[in-house]
């Protein structure tokens, strides 16, 4: 019975730590979810980061190529058209954050990984996007041409795409780190200090020809690591914490297991085999077994006990009372007693099953000598959730 309860008890341990550990998992995965950011720059009402139009062409170094915004709120619409005369022709489309002369005016985009745009172009073209960040070691605030240029090419053509740029992966072009007197190994980049984006035309862009870019998406996406780590150590903690927490029930309900063992084997110590064969030992013998292994027998009572054991209920109260100091009524109801105390601790039976388990036939007989005996009915007792009740004091009243 003590294995069977010992069984139990580690499945109902184990069980609950995995519900446990499986909620956890699931609110993990909607931090997961909640971490995630996208904040759109379109339409520009709605921006979370207000910006405007400054376009650019090749006109200060004598070029001839234009560029035209057609529409700037609910998409971005614009056509540009490249001197074919010119050696080095180009029309950006500049999206401002800031023209401001305060660092602290710049946007920081360390939490954003993507730039998801949604465009088409006519003809086929290939277009590069350009972030100006801000470099610690060459920028001037004022001179725009000293913000670091990171950039990244991609293709468009008349269908619509979808292209997500990776911000950690872009490129800063030779020519300009030659400029600033930087080594042409220096990749680095600041995405918390970000002035503007440019839209251009590429060295494989049509030259002498109308070329119309639009714009349907343009949206920051990443994630908010720091909500997703501080409440990922929340719930590794509460983990932990319930762990400790199982362990130390376990091992507290261990610990009231072996002690109501070793309280049973007290009394069922003298049924070892004594190195006497005497009659009166051998009559003490049967009298304990059958007490120890017969009393969840509803059967059971004084006159089948006298029968069992052919003798008589003057000798038979002798024997129990040498023993236990207890009667045979006194000493049945004691073991049932403590037994159905351990059973409403560590099992989830009714008191109704409890009662017929440990042999009382009587579901009212049973509550109330329960109630004598610990001063509170059975389901009051199971309530408690306490360690295992003392056993019960045996009486001195013969029976």
């Amino acid at each position: 019975m003590a294995t069977a309860s010992l069984k139990h008890l580690k499945f109902n341990s184990y069980l609950a730590l995995l519900l446990c550990t499986l909620v956890i998992v699931s609110l993990d995965y909607l931090l997961w979810l909640q971490s995630e950011v996208e904040h759109p720059l379109l339409p520009a009402d709605t921006s979370r980061y207000p910006w405007t139009i400054v376009s650019g062409t090749d006109s200060r170094e004598g070029g001839l190529s234009v560029i035209e915004v057609e529409e700037q709120t609910y998409s971005l619409e614009y056509a540009f058209k490249l001197d074919g005369t010119h050696s080095y022709p180009f029309a950006h489309l500049g999206i401002w954050f800031t023209r401001g002369d305060s660092i602290d005016d710049l946007m920081d985009w360390n939490v954003y990984s993507q730039i998801r745009l949604t465009v088409r172009c006519e003809p086929r073209n290939v277009l590069t996007l350009i972030l100006h960040s801000f470099d610690a070691q060459v920028t001037d605030l004022n001179d725009f041409d000293s913000f670091r240029p990171s950039n990244a090419l991609f293709n468009c053509d008349r269908d619509w795409q979808t292209v997500d740029i990776d911000l950690h992966q872009l490129n800063t072009p030779e020519w300009w780190l030659k400029r600033v007197n930087l080594d042409i190994s220096n990749k680095t980049y600041d995405l918390g200090r970000i002035k503007s984006i440019s839209l251009g035309n590429t060295s494989q862009s049509p030259v002498d020809l109308t070329d119309k870019v639009k714009f349907a998406e343009f949206t920051l996406t990443g994630r908010d690591w720091s909500l997703f780590i501080s409440g990922s150590a929340l719930l590794v903690f509460a983990w932990l914490s319930l762990v400790y927490w199982t362990l130390r029930q376990r091992t507290q309900r261990l610990l009231a297991m072996e002690q109501e063992k070793a309280k049973q084997a007290s009394l069922t110590k003298t049924y070892q085999p004594l190195p006497t064969d005497s009659k009166k030992e051998k009559e003490k013998r049967a009298a304990m077994q059958l007490m120890a292994t017969e009393f969840t027998n509803p059967e059971l009572d004084l006159d089948t006990a006298l029968s069992r054991l052919g003798t008589n209920r003057t000798k038979l109260n002798a024997i129990l009372k040498e023993e236990t100091g207890m009667t045979f009524s006194v000493c049945l109801n004691h073991l049932r007693l403590t037994e159905a105390a351990r059973l409403l601790t560590e099992t989830d039976l009714s008191v109704a099953e409890i009662a017929f388990k440990v042999g009382y036939n009587n579901a009212s007989y049973f509550n109330r000598v329960f109630r004598k005996q610990f001063l509170c009915t059975p389901g009051e007792y199971k309530q408690k959730q306490q360690k295992p009740h003392p056993l019960p004091e045996s009486s001195n009243n013969k029976h």
